[in-house]
């Protein structure tokens, strides 16, 4: 499910690490390994999560676990847009992308694997055929993991 209303402030994860201790009675090496519980605070997401479409048109989305599906408000050619896709502060490219009638569906890939993520921001620019960029959407949205 999508989280709609952004209201996870924390995200935990746990994960093992592996601590090799050296002993110098004999040839004894001790291989330990512990889990480390972490815990990221999302707070700051939350206070931009989500953005509302800017005033340009009709511009409507839905999302569903990695697949993002925009249609074009009138007057944007969706040709022209340019896509940025920032996932866990780093760029993604995006591997799968197809244009349909006025509207954008693609699915995400990193390293040539589908991605399953929490949190995705997607900036999205338009060309008007004079030249100027609109700035025609930007928003914040939660993911669950599957």
């Amino acid at each position: 499910m999508i989280d709609k209303d952004c209201d996870v402030n924390t995200v935990t994860e746990s994960r093992e690490v592996t601590t090799i201790v050296y002993t110098f009675d004999g040839r004894k090496v001790t291989k330990v390994t512990t889990t480390v519980t972490e815990t990221r605070d999302r707070t700051a997401l939350k206070k931009e999560c989500p953005f509302k479409p800017k005033p340009t048109g009709t511009s409507t989305y839905s999302l569903d676990g990695t697949k993002l599906t925009i249609s074009a408000p009138k007057g944007i050619a969706p040709a022209n847009a340019e896509w940025q896709y920032v996932l866990d502060g780093r760029n993604v490219d995006v591997g799968t992308l197809t244009l349909d009638k006025g509207s954008h569906q693609l699915v995400l890939y990193v390293d040539g694997k589908r991605v399953d993520y929490d949190v995705v921001r997607v900036s999205v620019w338009a060309t008007k055929p004079s030249g100027t960029i609109i700035d025609w959407m930007k928003y914040w949205r939660g993911f669950s993991r599957r």
